[in-house]
């Protein structure tokens, strides 16, 4: 078999290593589509992690390690499950985080439904699992469906619910609307009796 292309065979022979590196830059040119169609998306995640977690994550490399975090999320959530070693999950190894002690299990969890409003493909096992490898340290006791439970729950915490700018906008358009019309002069109202021709 020849690496060259001949008459008997139009086609050079691949090796191992091109069908590697083809498959590779397929990947890369995937995950490059996908972070084109959710860039808005994934923008308003770390603005929205980096705004909430500001006060609680204290070193700024830190918090760039969560938007590398997001991102990476965002490209491969499957990353972040765990893997089944015998009778036990064993989690994906990232550097921990600094975190203020403020935060608990709920926040968290609260964190973790925050990233569906962003990454709707992503499934509450994908969430959980996210904050529970990111923050390690912080849920080293926490289950994993301890935190897919408490995703939706309505027990408040310290992270604040996520509202879509979108929303933010057209509530104060309503707003404005309703503010506008209030101060329009009123028509004065003609009494009954002229109605009645008294």
């Amino acid at each position: 078999r020849s690496d060259t292309a001949t008459e008997e065979n139009p086609l050079p022979a691949k090796t191992a290593q091109d069908t590697s590196d083809e498959l590779e830059k397929i990947r890369e040119k995937n995950i490059q589509e996908r972070r084109k169609a959710n860039q808005k998306n994934l923008d308003a995640a770390i603005k929205f992690f980096r705004k909430t977690m500001a006060p609680y994550i204290t070193n700024n490399d830190d918090i760039e390690q969560l938007c590398k975090h997001i991102m990476d999320f965002q490209d491969a959530p499957d990353s972040f499950l765990p893997k089944e070693e015998g009778h036990r999950y064993v989690f994906p190894q990232v550097k921990p985080l600094n975190v203020s002690s403020q935060l608990k299990s709920i926040d968290y969890a609260h964190l973790a439904g925050h990233l569906g409003k962003f990454f709707r493909l992503s499934t509450g096992r994908h969430r959980a699992s996210f904050v529970k490898v990111v923050f390690a340290n912080q849920l080293e006791n926490v289950s994993l469906d301890t935190l897919i439970r408490k995703q939706s729950s309505k027990d408040k915490g310290l992270i604040p619910e996520y509202i879509p700018e979108i929303r933010i906008q057209k509530e104060k358009q309503a707003e404005a609307k309703a503010q506008n019309e209030a101060e329009k002069p009123q028509k004065p109202r003609m009494p009954v009796n002229s109605y009645l021709g008294w």
